[in-house]
């Protein structure tokens, strides 16, 4: 046989390394789902919390869907009959005190799940009183659990026309 890498006219092209251009990627699309998985994973509201990560997100107002989380956790807890969520009420009625709206409004709507608390009940008396129409129908809604017809005036207005007004221009 004849050496082909000598005889003139043929060309004998070398085998390169070939790159893995797949490689990076595939990291790529990893780091995308579990991206996506831990975005949801953490807020996801179904997650079951200990007492402990209740107690700590009361408490945590820096992130506000923790505060949310722990509030369903504890109104869970009450559709259940657990007796152990009346060590938060306390908690509970100073999140009806919050700047943060959210918090007042869901505070309000979770204190009619206990229709025997008299501190629930003088505090939903207060937030009939708030700026926010949300607010004021939410504790409206839960005073009718107290069989207390001190929010029918807010339930009237809620089926009536209601302007509004926007902070700012635009």
């Amino acid at each position: 046989m004849a050496d082909m890498e000598n005889t003139p006219g043929v060309n004998v092209a070398t085998a390169r390394p070939r790159l893995r251009g797949s490689g990076p990627i595939l990291v790529l699309a990893i780091m995308f789902v579990v991206a996506s998985f831990l975005a949801w994973y953490f807020t996801w509201f179904g997650r079951e919390l200990t007492d402990a990560e209740i107690s700590k997100y009361l408490a945590d107002e820096k992130h506000p869907r923790h505060v949310q989380h722990a509030l369903l956790q504890i109104e869970q807890r009450m559709e259940r009959g657990d007796p152990n969520v009346r060590k938060w009420y306390p908690q509970l009625i100073v999140l009806s005190g919050n700047a943060e709206t959210e918090f007042r409004l869901t505070v309000a709507w979770l204190m009619g799940f206990d229709n025997k608390s008299a501190e629930f009940h003088q505090t939903l008396l207060k937030l009939l009183q708030d700026r926010e129409p949300l607010v004021r129908r939410n504790a409206a809604l839960a005073l009718v659990r107290f069989n207390d017809p001190s929010g029918r005036r807010e339930l009237r207005a809620i089926l009536e026309p209601y302007p509004v007004h926007a902070p700012t221009e635009g």
